[in-house]
C-alpha cells in the first residue's frame, strides 16, 4: 500500500447529495475535502507504471465472473483498473464512466466490491452505487449490510445511495443521526442534505440531533437542517427558539429559510 494516497474526496452532486466522490470525476474544486483514510489510491503525475507491473484481470477472475456478461465483465474489468495500485488519473476517469454506462451491469462487480477485505474497494464500491443512483436499486440489500460497515467513508455512501431508494428511510437514518454528532463538518453536511429528500415525518426520532446542529456556523449545515425542522412542523418546536437566533446576516437564503420553518412551526395544525 502507498503512503498518502488520495483520490476520494467529498464531491456535492447536483441533487444536494454528498458522495465521497471520485478525484476528476467532476464537480467545483472549491469543494471542501475531508480528511481521506490512508487506504485510497494516490493520483499523480508520476510515470504510470508498466503493464506488467500491475495487478492481471485474469489472475483475479473467479468463476462468477467467468460467467458473466460481457457487460458485467467489463465491469469487473473497469472496478479492478480504478482500484489498483498506481491507476492513472485517465484510466481513473475512464473507469468511472464505463460504469457509469454499463449501470445495473456493474452491480455484481460493485456487490462484490463492497464485501472486500480491502477498505479502498468498498469505498469505491459504494462511491459508484451513489453514482449510479435508482440504477442501483437492486443492490439494496447488499446496501443495507454495508452500513455496519467500519468505515465512516463506506457508510456515508451507503447511507447517500440508500437514501435515494423509497422505503430505505429506517436504515439510514439512524446513520444520518450518527453523521450529524460527528465533529467532521463533511459528514455532518451529508447528513443534513440527505435527510432533506427523504419524509420529514420520518426524521422526527432525530429532532434532539437536529437542533443540537444548530450550534454550527456553517450556513451549508444550517440552511438543511432549518429547512427540515420546518418541515417537520410543531414538533420541532424544542428547536424554534435556536432558529430564531440564528445571525442571518448576509445570507438571504438562510433568512428566508428561517422565517418559513419559525411560520411552519408555530402554525398549529388543524
Amino acid at each position: 500500500m502507498f503512503d498518502s494516497r488520495k483520490i476520494i474526496e467529498p464531491k456535492w452532486a447536483l441533487t444536494g447529495l454528498l458522495a465521497i466522490g471520485l478525484s476528476g470525476c467532476g464537480g467545483d474544486d472549491s469543494t471542501p475535502t475531508a480528511e481521506v483514510p490512508s487506504e485510497s489510491v494516490e493520483v499523480s503525475d508520476e510515470v504510470e507504471p508498466p503493464q506488467s507491473e500491475r495487478p492481471s484481470v485474469a489472475t483475479e477472475t473467479t468463476a462468477s465472473e467467468r460467467e458473466s456478461t460481457p457487460e458485467e465483465q467489463a465491469a469487473y474489468e473497469a472496478f479492478q483498473t480504478m482500484t489498483s495500485e498506481g491507476v492513472s488519473q485517465k484510466e481513473l476517469d475512464e473507469s468511472t464512466q464505463k460504469i457509469q454506462d454499463l449501470g445495473a451491469d456493474a452491480l455484481p462487480a460493485l456487490k462484490e466490491g463492497l464485501k472486500s477485505n480491502e477498505p479502498l474497494k468498498r469505498e469505491m464500491a459504494a462511491t459508484m452505487l451513489v453514482l449510479l443512483g435508482a440504477e442501483a436499486v437492486d443492490a439494496s440489500d447488499a446496501l443495507v449490510e454495508a452500513l455496519n460497515d467500519e468505515s465512516e467513508f463506506v457508510r456515508a455512501n451507503v447511507a447517500t445511495a440508500l437514501a435515494q431508494m423509497e422505503g430505505q428511510a429506517s436504515h439510514v437514518i439512524p446513520v444520518f443521526g450518527e453523521f450529524l454528532e460527528s465533529d467532521d463538518p463533511n459528514l455532518q453536511t451529508m447528513a443534513a442534505m440527505n435527510l432533506g429528500v427523504i419524509d420529514p415525518a420520518e426524521a422526527k426520532p432525530l429532532i434532539e440531533q437536529l437542533t443540537n446542529t444548530l450550534d454550527s456556523n456553517d450556513p451549508a449545515i444550517l440552511l438543511p437542517v432549518v429547512e427540515l425542522l420546518g418541515k417537520i412542523g410543531p414538533d420541532a418546536k424544542p428547536a424554534v427558539e435556536k432558529i430564531k437566533s440564528l445571525d442571518t446576516t448576509d445570507n438571504a437564503a438562510l433568512e428566508t429559510a428561517v422565517n418559513v420553518a419559525v411560520m411552519q412551526i408555530e402554525t398549529p395544525t388543524e
